[in-house]
């Protein structure tokens, strides 16, 4: 799966993270990056994703909630996408309301992440 870049701000594996209990699940801790405390969100608990691997990476975000870091298994790489490089997601499953785009590349296909459906804005 890949993320936009467009709302990374930073790839992030050595932050000390705190557990925050009586909370949702998919709200893993919260980190302090840089004196702003962020809250850690679990993109696998949102999306109803079985946890395979430990996470060894935090992405920092900019959504629609704010600023917020999410938990990766790995980061490969950034991969530069041209716009008609992205499909509409033809997928039909669980995950695919989720899911914006997908794109081909000499290697793979990458499914993208709509970040405006996993972190709606509050009302």
């Amino acid at each position: 799966m890949g993320i936009s870049l467009r709302h990374v701000l930073e790839i992030s594996k050595n932050l000390e993270i705190f557990p925050v209990p009586l909370t949702h699940s998919y709200i893993r801790a919260v980190v302090n990056l840089r004196g702003e405390i962020l809250p850690v969100l679990s993109v696998k608990e949102i999306i109803g994703m079985p946890q395979s691997v430990e996470t060894t990476r935090l992405i920092i975000l900019e959504t629609n909630l704010g600023k917020l870091a999410v938990e990766v298994d790995s980061v490969y790489g950034v991969v530069r996408i041209k716009e008609d490089q992205l499909e509409p997601n033809p997928m039909n499953s669980i995950y695919s309301d989720y899911l914006s785009n997908v794109a081909q590349t000499k290697d793979r296909f990458i499914s993208i992440i709509d970040l405006e459906k996993l972190f709606p804005e509050r009302e």
